[in-house]
């Protein structure tokens, strides 16, 4: 960024990515201040460190700043947005900002649909754990350090990537990682080979590419691929993992590299898809040249990020908390919950998004099988404007075609007094979903 640059307001300040930026760009000095719809732990963390903090939207929070930065999530017509450019005050969207800055270092970027922030902070944990001290830039709280973002004094910077615009196509990196592809964003994105041609920027501009060899979609861009790479996967992939052993608290896994057995691995997560992650971590330790002796002490002591299979409550009654929100990713976290627990799931699940609801209907309907009990509440817009024909109750009629025991609870203030008749002993309850489902799993804890 240019050296007259002092002062920087965050428009959607609350926001998981955007509170990352401003956190890094307090710890360099900047002077930041921001605004969201309402006051959250993550802007009270902000504030705490400096930032000056406004509740709701409004131009008067437009005061003595250089650049204003905002989301995808923001609106073209954001009164704070309308008054930055009427003034002709610099705006730049946030993927565009987060190039700048960590354009000058040694960069692992990591994008995908599925596992881009549970591999972005054990990548993080394994060049920490080489004493690299790393700045950390992630999309979700990394619970060892309680923070989504970790300022270091080293060279390297590892930060997640947001896809939803296509503005990680912004990102020169020394390390592109990509962990899969799905359909997803598509009100963005139209078709999938628009996608596919945009996650191959991102990739042909690094110095060298991390890819899931597993994922369909990276095998078909393959052959247009023209960095090095290496691949990764259980079925597929120069590095692979073999005999996968689940339990209550970790997962054990053999890792192969062309064949060949490079040991035993431990990791505190649950499922095959965080085992994918933790291939991942290896592959970029072995790009680093990081010994595998101490790639695998940092994912041992890896003890997740949070909302991602969180555990919030275990003893007669479990409770998780996840951020999943995508028909995959839901379908995969009940997959390795089951498997883990063996307890009856009772699944609280709140849709994010009517684009995506709209566009993923069908998977959505299909997604629960593992849940014994599903409770459905209605769709969490994330400042999309409603679409006709599309609500939590469309698709609640869709999922109960499939779903012998679903239930709708538009309001979720409701789903704690609910639950608390529907639970039993031994169960266990997973809280799903990105937007403010999150403000009942407490209520939902001390059941």
């Amino acid at each position: 960024m240019e050296g007259k640059i002092k002062n920087i307001h965050f428009i959607g300040i609350g926001g998981i990515g955007m509170s990352g930026l401003a956190e890094i760009c307090l710890n360099s000095g900047f002077s930041v201040s921001g605004s969201d719809i309402s006051p959250s732990k993550i802007t009270k963390r902000l504030k705490n460190l400096g930032a000056v903090i406004y509740n709701g939207h409004s131009e008067e929070n437009i005061k003595d700043c250089d650049i204003v930065v905002f989301s995808s999530a923001i609106s073209k017509d954001n009164s704070e947005l309308v008054c930055a450019k009427k003034r002709n005050i610099p705006v730049i969207k946030r993927g565009r900002f987060l190039s700048e800055i960590i354009g000058m270092a040694e960069t692992v970027a990591v994008c995908g649909a599925h596992g881009k922030t549970t591999s972005t902070g054990l990548i993080g944990c394994v060049l920490e754990k080489m004493g690299l001290d790393p700045t950390i830039i992630n999309g979700g709280i990394v619970l060892s350090f309680g923070s989504n973002t970790r300022l270091g004094n080293g060279r390297h910077i590892v930060c997640e990537l947001d896809e939803s615009d296509g503005s990680f196509s912004f990102v020169h990196s020394k390390i592109a990682v990509v962990t899969n592809i799905d359909r997803e964003h598509m009100d963005y994105f139209k078709t999938m080979k628009r996608m596919l041609n945009e996650y191959l920027v991102f990739i042909n501009q690094a110095e060298m590419a991390i890819l899931c060899g597993d994922d369909k979609y990276i095998r078909k861009i393959l052959p247009s691929i023209k960095v090095k790479y290496t691949t990764y996967g259980t079925r597929h992939g120069i590095l692979r993992a073999r005999n996968i052993v689940q339990n209550k608290n970790c997962t054990y896994f053999d890792v192969l590299k062309n064949g060949n057995s490079i040991g035993r691995w431990k990791i505190n997560l649950i499922g095959r898809h965080n085992v994918l992650n933790a291939l991942s971590a290896i592959s970029v330790g072995e790009a680093l040249s990081i010994d595998y002796d101490v790639i695998k002490l940092a994912l041992g002591e890896f003890s997740g990020t949070e909302r991602r299979l969180e555990v919030k409550r275990d003893d007669d009654i479990m409770v998780i908390s996840d951020y999943g929100h995508h028909p995959t990713e839901i379908k995969k976290t009940l997959k390795a919950v089951k498997r883990a627990w063996k307890r009856p799931v009772i699944a609280i699940f709140q849709p994010h998004r009517y684009t995506r609801t709209k566009d993923l209907l069908d998977r959505f309907a299909k997604c629960f099988g593992d849940s014994d009990t599903l409770i459905l509440t209605e769709i969490y817009s994330a400042s999309e404007k409603p679409i006709p024909g599309i609500s939590g109750k469309i698709l609640y009629d869709e999922i109960k075609k499939n779903h012998k025991d679903c239930h709708f609870i538009p309001d979720f203030y409701k789903i704690p007094e609910f639950v608390k008749r529907k639970v039993k002993k031994e169960s266990c309850l997973l809280v799903l979903g990105a937007g403010d489902i999150i403000n009942i799993v407490d209520d939902i804890v001390s059941l």
